[in-house]
């Protein structure tokens, strides 16, 4: 498996239209084929830590990095990337 951390800034005063999208978005995630797991916490008044497992590194670059993608489709139906700005990653095999 492979998982992947990422941290999500947004203004606090965007919260509640945040948490209305980001769980549509995760149940939508949690469908495609490669996608094992996924949680979002919430770890500061303006910061989301996305945390999500993939059955390998192969799917994680399909889903995620391709420009026409499922991820990119998904965030902008979901108005994630206005409302969200993507600070950092780590990922890596899950142990």
């Amino acid at each position: 498996m492979y998982g992947v951390v990422a941290r999500w800034e947004f203004d606090p005063k965007d919260e509640a239209e945040i948490r209305s999208k980001i769980g549509p978005m995760t149940n939508e995630m949690l469908k495609w084929p490669g996608v094992v797991s996924s949680i979002d916490i919430k770890i500061a008044p303006n910061a989301i830590l996305s945390v999500m497992t993939y059955s390998d590194e192969d799917a994680y670059q399909k889903l995620i990095h391709d420009p026409n993608g499922p991820f990119e489709k998904a965030a902008k139906d979901h108005d994630i990337e206005r409302l969200a700005k993507w600070v950092w990653s780590e990922r890596g095999e899950v142990v």
